[in-house]
């Protein structure tokens, strides 16, 4: 018979199996360590990056090494995993100063100018994305769509990754 298992932890599963197939065991009570460590609080504070922001961990780690990452223990561990989150942003935004939209821009060989007369949407605005001064993440679908389709491409392919506010 197939079981699904949620909401226990591994020796809850292992007193269970060692339980229901009637194998002697000494039983202990679950010890929980809340400190786990440099080298775990590095693993767990880059899974929460990865998920918060997007990158994959490649991108991540190409920018900033997993010795890097448990380095910063000593100064991050007990603080909110948003400062965390905010030093790696800013390491992230200096390896990749130019926006997604600039990118894209770029590989397509247009102008700020030219991408405003073809796409529709004002070149001021166009100038506030690619400075990061206006967050293109939280502009109107339609215009993103307007950009989309003159660039040839999808609208998440010019959104920014990160979900942290600008500040």
């Amino acid at each position: 018979m197939t079981r699904y298992v949620a909401g226990i932890n591994g020796c809850e599963l292992a007193r269970k199996v060692l339980t229901e197939t009637n194998t002697p065991f000494a039983d202990a009570e679950d010890a929980m360590y809340i400190d786990k460590g440099p080298e775990y609080w590095a693993g767990w504070a880059l899974a929460f990056y990865q998920w918060y922001n997007g990158y994959s961990f490649m991108e991540i780690l190409n920018i900033v090494s997993m010795e890097e990452i448990i380095a910063m223990y000593p100064v991050f561990h007990e603080m909110d995993i948003l400062q965390f989150t905010e030093k790696m942003q800013r390491k992230m935004k200096e390896a990749y100063p130019r926006t997604r939209l600039r990118l894209r821009r770029e590989i397509c060989g247009f102008s700020q100018s030219e991408l405003a007369a073809d796409s529709g949407v004002p070149l001021r605005q166009i100038q506030l994305f690619e400075q990061r001064q206006r967050d293109i993440n939280k502009t109107a679908a339609e215009t993103l769509l307007s950009l989309s389709r003159t660039l040839c491409c999808r609208m998440e392919d010019l959104m920014e990754r990160s979900f942290l506010s600008e500040g």
